[in-house]
């Protein structure tokens, strides 16, 4: 019984990491993360140039996606981050998404 549980997990673990990176693409999402967020956030998302800037390696990408979403219409208000969520267009939420939560894999 013990054997099924694991290769239950494992195979649950796989497709969820699949579906979890199906809405992007990761190598793009690299790409658009090292030219527009790495800046502040880090390499990789590991380490932001200030502390209270949060670490976004590994991050969950629906999470994500919803954070930028609520910074381009404002709904979270922060200056810097309401301007900066406005530089990813299109298909690079969802991209940079997949690849920060990538990276925790």
């Amino acid at each position: 019984m013990k054997k099924i549980v694991i290769a239950m997990s494992i195979v649950t673990g796989f497709l969820f990491a699949q579906v979890s990176f199906a809405g992007g693409d990761i190598a793009a999402g690299k790409t658009a993360y090292d030219g527009k967020c790495a800046s502040c956030h880090g390499a990789k998302g590991q380490k932001p140039i200030l502390p209270t800037y949060p670490k976004l390696g590994g991050q969950n990408a629906p999470y994500f996606v919803k954070q930028i979403k609520d910074f381009k219409s404002s709904t979270r208000k922060d200056a810097t981050m309401n301007a900066m969520a406005n530089l990813l267009q299109g298909a690079e939420v969802e991209n940079v998404a997949a690849y920060l939560e990538s990276i925790g894999k």
